[in-house]
């Protein structure tokens, strides 16, 4: 069946750029989402802290 020749370069393809965008989530989005909310984090902390005084030792 010489139909699947095509079919098999777009399978290639496809899962050339299914590895493009799971290396881009790896590599890229994951680190900046972790960053970004240990940042948010701890802004949350320094305002909290800023605003609502130091926590108290009873």
């Amino acid at each position: 069946m010489a139909t699947n020749t095509p079919s098999e370069g777009t399978e290639d393809q496809v899962k050339t750029s299914e590895l493009k965008a799971l290396g881009f989530i790896v590599v890229v989005l994951f680190p900046l989402l972790a960053v970004g909310f240990v940042g948010f984090y701890g802004l949350c902390v320094f305002l909290y802290n800023t605003f609502g005084g130091m926590p108290g030792h009873n």
